[in-house]
């Protein structure tokens, strides 16, 4: 069990029945309240044991725009070979009162990381909104896989161009639920470039 998956449980909420449907309910504001709790401490995306089953065969992996390094942490608590990347200029930069890392971060740029570290295969978890840094890795990136945890085009992870990148020079391979809280549908998608068998 991840520490994601047991905070959560401790809170009173079961992952497994967590989808992507509005529950207007007398949990939704419990449930509201846990989930900002639960993106302080550990990010937007709830990482469950069969998700990290699901990155496994694509290790060794290189996580760029990693935060607090929460994914690396328990991807290399269960056996993955992560190596976790920041620059720190985001929401972690500098050290926030109460704020650690989970894990030793290289503080790199994306498209440094994926020029350092060109055998990886690339993650990115919850690529900011809007920005250009997930594109600029992407465009980067000469591997065969993306790893990409967030939602699709049009959704509340990454910008425009990332998504068209990965529609113009990769296909989805695979796609692994996650629990998610209400209003949101991230999920993890494994892009296979285009050409590779």
């Amino acid at each position: 069990m991840t520490e994601a998956v047991a905070f959560l449980r401790s809170r009173g909420l079961e992952p497994a029945a967590m989808t992507n449907t509005w529950r207007l309910d007398d949990n939704f504001a419990h449930e509201y309240k846990v989930r900002s709790e639960f993106i302080a401490r550990f990010g937007f995306a709830i990482l469950t044991s069969e998700t990290i089953d699901a990155l496994r065969p694509y290790n060794p992996l290189v996580e760029v725009g990693c935060g607090s390094g929460y994914w690396a942490h328990e991807l290399r608590t269960h056996g993955l070979d992560v190596v976790a990347t920041d620059p720190g200029t985001g929401r972690y930069s500098g050290v926030p009162k109460g704020w650690k890392a989970w894990t030793e971060i290289e503080r790199l740029t994306a498209v440094e990381a994926v020029r350092r570290y060109p055998d990886r295969t690339l993650l990115v978890v919850w690529p900011d909104y809007g920005v250009e840094w997930a594109a600029e890795a992407l465009a980067s990136y000469a591997g065969r896989f993306v790893l990409y945890v967030g939602e699709g085009a049009g959704g509340a992870t990454a910008d425009d161009r990332f998504h068209e990148l990965l529609e113009q020079h990769f296909e989805e391979h695979l796609v692994v639920p996650l629990p998610v809280f209400d209003g949101l549908h991230d999920r993890l998608m494994v892009w296979r470039r285009l050409g590779e068998a």
